[in-house]
C-alpha cells in the first residue's frame, strides 16, 4: 500500500455514544484500522536528501510547523448542520481550531513514558498550523475503502502541501493509515488526532513491534469468561484507562475489580497496564518517546517537506477567508458573516472590503492594522438595520475581501475572497417568507422590557449586545442563547437602563441583526 497515497489525507469518523470522562476502561476495543503493511521501511538516520537535519532539530528542540485542512459535510441543499458533528454551520471553524490547539498543546507538554525505567523526559518540537477550514454539500459523506479517495479527489486543497482531514460517517470499522473513530463528538479530540497523525508519519503502534525500544508493549491478558482459557478478545488487550468506578466487562454483576474465583480481576485495575504512549490504545496518549519523534522527523525531512509550513519559535501566520455553505446559496437574508476566524497565529491583522462595479473596485471598510486574533466580518444589505455603515454593503454587489494577518515575528500572510451579497427583498418590521433575515423588536420606542423576535437556524449560538449611540458604551444582555429553527423570541429586562438612544446587536458567528432603539 502506497504510504504518499496517505499522507495527503484521514478521515474522522463517529459512533454517538456519549461517556461522561474519558479516563475509563472502554467497553469495547478502541480499533483505529491502521494497517502494519502500509508504512515503509523504518529508519531514523538522516540522509544528504534530507530537507533538515533530524538530530539538529530534535536535539535543539527547533519547532516544526505542519500544515492542516480541516474538512466537514452538511447536506447536498447546503441549509442543514454539520454531518457527524450535527451541530450548526458556523460551529466548524471553533471545532477545527480547538482541536488544533488542543492537539499543540499535548505537543508542547510531552510526557514521560510510563512503565520504563530508563524514560527521560524529551521535547517534542512538532506542532500544527491550521491552514483551512471547508464545508462541503454532499448528503451522507462517507469515508473509508473507496469513499476515501473519492472525497479526497473532490474536496482536497494543496494535496501536496497540507495535510487533509476529514470528518466524515463511516459505517463498520475504519482501515487504513490515518482513520479516526471516536466514541462521540466529544471525541475529536488532541489524543486521537495525534494519533492518526503519527501514523500519517510513519509511527506504528506501541503495543506492537513499533522499531522502537523505548516504547514498552504494555498489555495484558483476561480470562473475561472465566472458564481457565484465554480465547479471541482475552489476549494482548489495551487499557483505555483506569478502573476507577463500577463496571463489569464479563457482565457476571460484579465489580471487575473486586471478582471473586476462578474469575480475575481485570488488569486494567492496576495501573501497571495503563499506558500513556500517543500510538496506544489508552485515553491519556500524552506521551512521544525520543524514537517516535524521530521517525516522524525522519519522514517529514526525506518524504514528506511539503507539508512543512514553517521552523522556529514564532507559529507562521494563515490567512483564511469563508463563508458557511449556508450564506452562500441564500440571497434574501439581510445579514451574514464573512468567516475569517480560522486564521492562524494572527497576532494582527488588516482588514479591508472592496466594492467592485464595472471592474472598478471601491474601497468601502479599512480595519488597518489592529491587534488579532481577527474576528468575523457581519454585515447588512439594509440601511435600516445598519448599526454603523461599517457594516453596510451594497446588495447584490460583487465584492473583494482582502485579509492580511501578522504574527509576533512580523512575518505575514494575506488571502483574496471574492462573493456577491444578497438581494435586498427582506424588510426588517415585516416577516419576510424565508428565515434570518429579520429582527424585530417590542415595543420602540420602549419604557421597561423589550421582546425580540428574530428567524434562526437550529443550533445557531448567538449573543445580544446593547449600545450607547452617544456614548460608546456598550454591554451583552444575553450571551450563549441557541437558536431553533423558526421565529425565535427572548424577553429582554431594560428597567434599569438610562432613557436615550440605543443600538441592539443579535450575533451568531454567522449572521449580524441589529436595530436602532430608543428608551423613553
Amino acid at each position: 500500500m502506497n504510504l504518499k497515497f496517505f499522507t495527503n489525507y484521514f478521515f474522522v469518523t463517529f459512533t454517538l455514544i456519549y461517556f461522561s470522562t474519558p479516563l475509563i476502561a472502554q467497553q469495547e476495543p478502541f480499533v483505529c484500522g491502521w494497517n502494519q503493511d502500509s508504512l515503509p521501511a523504518d529508519s531514523t538516520e538522516n540522509t544528504a536528501s534530507s530537507c533538515f537535519d533530524v538530530n539538529e532539530v530534535f536535539n535543539n528542540c527547533e519547532l516544526l510547523y505542519i500544515s492542516v485542512n480541516m474538512h466537514f459535510f452538511t447536506d447536498t441543499d447546503c441549509i442543514g448542520d454539520l454531518q457527524v458533528a450535527n451541530t450548526h454551520q458556523s460551529t466548524a471553524y471553533e471545532i477545527a481550531e480547538n482541536l488544533i490547539e488542543d492537539a499543540n498543546e499535548v505537543l508542547a507538554d510531552n510526557q514521560i513514558q510510563w512503565h520504563d525505567p530508563n524514560a527521560q523526559e524529551v521535547c517534542n518540537p512538532l506542532r500544527y498550523v491550521l491552514k483551512g477550514v471547508y464545508i462541503h454539500c454532499r448528503d451522507n459523506a462517507i469515508a473509508g475503502n473507496t469513499s476515501t479517495n473519492t472525497l479526497h479527489t473532490a474536496f482536497g486543497v494543496n494535496v501536496t502541501s497540507e495535510i487533509n482531514v476529514y470528518i466524515a460517517d463511516h459505517p463498520g470499522p475504519t482501515n487504513g493509515v490515518g482513520l479516526l473513530t471516536f466514541a462521540s463528538i466529544d471525541w475529536i479530540e488532541k489524543g486521537n488526532f495525534n494519533h492518526e497523525i503519527g501514523h500519517v508519519f510513519t509511527l506504528a503502534h506501541s503495543f506492537i513491534n513499533d522499531a522502537c525500544d523505548d516504547t514498552p508493549p504494555i498489555s495484558y491478558f483476561w480470562d473475561k469468561d472465566c472458564d481457565g482459557n484465554l480465547e479471541v478478545g482475552e489476549t494482548n488487550l489495551q487499557c483505555w484507562g483506569h478502573i476507577n468506578s463500577f463496571v463489569d466487562h464479563n457482565q457476571n454483576a460484579t465489580h471487575d475489580c473486586e471478582e471473586i474465583a476462578p474469575c480475575t480481576p481485570h488488569p486494567c485495575c492496576s495501573w501497571d497496564f495503563v499506558d500513556n504512549n500517543v500510538m496506544s490504545y489508552n485515553a491519556y496518549k500524552s506521551s512521544y518517546t525520543e524514537c517516535q519523534i524521530k521517525k516522524m522527523l525522519f519522514d517529514l525531512s526525506t518524504n514528506d517537506c511539503n507539508y512543512i509550513a514553517g521552523f522556529g519559535d514564532c507559529p507562521p501566520p494563515s490567512a483564511f477567508i469563508t463563508q458557511t455553505p449556508l450564506d452562500v446559496i441564500n440571497d434574501n437574508y439581510c445579514a451574514e458573516c464573512i468567516v475569517l476566524g480560522a486564521s492562524c497565529n494572527d497576532d494582527e491583522y488588516r482588514l479591508q472590503v472592496f466594492e467592485i462595479v464595472n471592474s472598478i473596485q471601491t474601497l468601502v471598510y479599512d480595519s488597518g492594522w489592529s491587534n488579532g486574533p481577527v474576528d468575523n466580518f457581519c454585515f447588512t444589505t439594509n440601511s435600516s438595520n445598519s448599526y454603523t455603515s461599517n457594516n453596510y454593503l451594497e446588495p447584490n454587489t460583487e465584492h473583494r475581501v482582502f485579509l492580511a494577518v501578522k504574527n509576533s515575528c512580523n512575518e505575514q500572510s494575506s488571502m483574496n475572497y471574492y462573493f456577491t451579497t444578497p438581494g435586498s427583498t427582506c424588510t426588517i418590521d415585516e416577516e419576510p417568507g424565508n428565515f434570518n433575515s429579520f429582527m424585530r423588536v417590542i415595543p420602540n420606542p420602549f419604557i421597561d422590557d423589550i421582546q425580540i423576535e428574530f428567524y434562526g437556524d437550529t443550533n445557531e449560538i448567538y449573543n445580544l449586545f446593547i449600545t450607547n449611540m452617544f456614548s460608546g458604551s456598550n454591554q451583552t444582555l444575553v450571551q450563549g442563547y441557541t437558536a431553533s429553527g423558526g421565529l425565535n423570541v427572548l424577553n429582554v429586562p431594560l428597567t434599569n437602563l438610562s432613557s436615550g438612544s440605543y443600538t441592539i446587536t443579535l450575533l451568531s458567528n454567522a449572521h449580524l441583526f441589529s436595530k436602532y432603539i430608543s428608551k423613553l
